[in-house]
């Protein structure tokens, strides 16, 4: 639903779009958190399905907005986005956390309508102080069904995400795997990914400072380091040394999602700017389902290190693939970076 939500806002803007979106799926969430368990559990994955096919997509807004905000300013159009990435590493941890602190100390129900309140609030205030809400980009000249699809460098872009998706997704399922196996705790596993975030903070944090440099070469380096620092989790065995991997293992996400921001804004179609980025924000949470799916039968038959190993293995394939494809990220020779609608 989110690449229909992001052309729809290509065509019609912003608020159009973000104000119905913020009303619906908060009312979706607060109609989970009124019917509970009770309810058929078709009603409820079909109610889940609004909520979540509804939610606001603010952040692929803001990714891209940078080109017009900053006009002028190449430089800061990569800090810029490497804060987006930060922003994102820290709602994959505190948003999870939070979570389980309501549920803990009240309800999931109380989880369920703190979440529609913020989704209401946060989306409101993002369309009230966003100077693009009235505002569209350039006239989309492509009008066929596959839109942005049609770009042979967003092609190879999705196809470079879907895999680091799947790296991180099929972390998710390890690291309690690891912690039960080396402390007898699974709650290990927490840290280790907390772990993880902070060296995607540290990667992101270099990568901003960095005002030189081709967005492609960073992001290539990135997808390739991606893989083998996985692997390296499976050859340590104590606590310490984990740890330590898997805060090396953390250090290219942020560049990665920066990097491939600059990218996309060179990359995507006039008029088509919002609807690729949901694009590849669509493929590195099917990425990440999808490693979830490889991991946990693996570490049930065969434990975690195989199952540490075969994410690599598809890693690996995906920068061997985006490696053979790495001329398609050249811009295209003339004309300017797609913009928000």
């Amino acid at each position: 639903m989110t690449p229909l939500l992001g052309r729809l806002i290509d065509r019609a803007g912003q608020a159009a779009v973000l104000l119905p979106c913020a009303l619906v799926s908060p009312l979706a969430l607060l109609a989970i958190a009124l019917t509970g368990a009770g309810a058929p559990v078709g009603v409820l994955a079909a109610v889940a399905f609004v909520a979540g096919g509804s939610s606001p997509p603010v952040l692929t807004c803001l990714r891209s907005m940078w080109p017009m905000l900053l006009r002028g300013g190449s430089g800061l159009i990569r800090t810029g986005l490497t804060i987006d990435a930060l922003l994102l590493e820290a709602a994959f941890i505190a948003g999870p956390l939070t979570a389980a602190v309501l549920i803990g100390v009240a309800s999931p129900q109380t989880a369920l309508v703190v979440t529609a309140a913020g989704t209401l609030v946060g989306t409101l205030a993002f369309v009230a102080a966003s100077p693009m809400r009235r505002m569209r980009g350039p006239a989309r000249t492509d009008r066929r069904l596959l839109g942005p699809l049609r770009s042979r460098g967003l092609q190879t872009m999705l196809l470079a995400t879907f895999p680091v998706g799947l790296l991180f997704g099929g972390f998710d399922v390890i690291a309690p795997a690891i912690g039960e196996e080396v402390s007898g705790r699974q709650s290990i596993g927490g840290v280790l990914i907390a772990v993880t975030a902070a060296g995607s903070a540290l990667g992101g944090i270099w990568w901003g400072m960095r005002s030189t440099g081709a967005p492609a070469r960073g992001y290539l380096r990135a997808a390739c380091l991606f893989p083998f620092g996985l692997a390296a989790l499976a050859l340590p065995d104590g606590l310490p040394a984990l740890i330590a991997f898997a805060l090396l293992f953390g250090v290219p996400f942020a560049p990665f999602n920066a990097a491939g921001g600059e990218l996309l804004h060179r990359l995507a179609p006039a008029g088509m700017g919002t609807e690729s980025f949901t694009w590849i924000t669509t493929a590195l949470v099917s990425g990440a389902a999808c490693g979830q799916a490889l991991a946990g039968p693996v570490i049930e038959h065969a434990g975690w290190r195989p199952a540490t190993l075969a994410c690599a293995a598809v890693g690996a394939a995906g920068a061997a693939l985006l490696l053979a494809r790495r001329s398609s990220l050249a811009p295209p020779p003339s004309g300017p970076p797609a913009a928000p609608g």
